[in-house]
């Protein structure tokens, strides 16, 4: 493992390389851009570059000492991945439940960062995502961004960077990471090397750019095949209005579900959308998502926006 296997985000990697280089590295960096992207694997090599026993040239992990084999498990005593399973499993609670990261799992955090590191140089906490900080959480991190202990570092992982303050924004090493390429993507899912793959074209696409999403949905092939029957029939224009109503039916009875299929339309017809100049329909599927998140009828609403995006493809052309 090394930075060269963070694919497709080069203007990422070649900061962290110089800084590392120039013996430069901050105490704190924040890492945005869309999930799926390489920003924890990013964060875990930085980790595993300052802690290799055997680093190589140009700063290439061994990946074969104990703390580069440690980290790669997720399981060094000095490296941290605040997250919401990481929470729940502090405040034995259902991840499920964790809508924030509170106050309590930052003052964790701060206990563990002043105490001597276990077994290796630097200790690492990587908080992901950030942007969950409540208010007061955010404000006790603060304070350890002020007045970092010696060889610790911490890496904020941000899908909505201007959610977080700006004081603590002000505070960390700002890297962006960016939407993939296709070809990025496509490289990213030839290395997992799965089995009896379909719909290449299409899951890259609906990905939208995001390595994340798209391995996601190689491996939930109900909500890919649900997707793709839907777009497809609309761009064949061969769905007839009761299998939308069937489909509908379908992915109603999963807000989550329903909220995500919409999202894909989004990707799918964006461009067909914006070139009829048909923002109201793009207009529409935003406030139905927004919708979900309340005491609406699901089934009604499936019905209604699919509805509209068949009259709509079948004066127009789909690509």
């Amino acid at each position: 493992m090394s930075f060269s296997n963070i694919i497709g985000q080069d203007k990422a990697v070649a900061l962290l390389l110089k800084q590392l280089s120039g013996n430069r590295t901050p105490h704190a960096y924040l890492f945005s851009g869309p999930s799926g992207v390489g920003r924890k694997k990013a964060a875990l090599e930085l980790a595993r570059t300052l802690n290799c026993t055997n680093l190589k040239e140009n700063f290439l992990s061994c990946n074969e000492c104990a703390s580069c084999l440690k980290i790669e498990k997720e399981i060094h005593p000095d490296i941290h991945i605040i997250d919401f399973n990481y929470q729940a499993m502090l405040l034995d609670e259902a991840p499920e439940k964790q809508a924030q990261l509170r106050i309590d799992t930052i003052r964790e955090l701060q206990k563990t960062i002043n105490m001597k590191t276990n077994e290796s140089t630097w200790k690492v906490f990587i908080i992901d995502p950030a942007e969950k900080l409540t208010a007061d959480s955010a404000n006790c991190l603060l304070k350890t961004l002020e007045e970092p202990p010696k060889n610790s570092l911490l890496v904020l992982i941000s899908t909505a960077k201007e959610l977080l303050p700006q004081t603590i924004v002000s505070r960390c090493q700002h890297i962006r990471f960016n939407r993939l390429r296709y070809e990025n993507v496509l490289e990213i899912i030839k290395r997992r090397e799965f089995e009896n793959l379909n719909n290449m074209e299409d899951i890259i696409t609906l990905s939208d750019g995001s390595a994340g999403k798209a391995i996601n949905l190689i491996n939930d092939t109900d909500k890919l095949s649900v997707t793709l029957a839907l777009w497809n029939g609309l761009k064949n224009k061969t769905i007839q209005t009761e299998q939308l109503f069937e489909l509908s039916e379908t992915v109603s009875k999963d807000r989550q579900l329903l909220n995500e299929i919409i999202n894909d339309l989004l990707i799918l017809s964006r461009t067909s959308l914006l070139e009829s100049g048909n923002t109201e329909l793009i207009g529409f599927m935003l406030q139905c998502k927004k919708a979900i998140k309340y005491n609406v009828n699901t089934n009604l609403l499936a019905d209604i926006l699919f509805l509209k995006l068949q009259d709509f493809s079948k004066n127009n052309t789909l690509q």
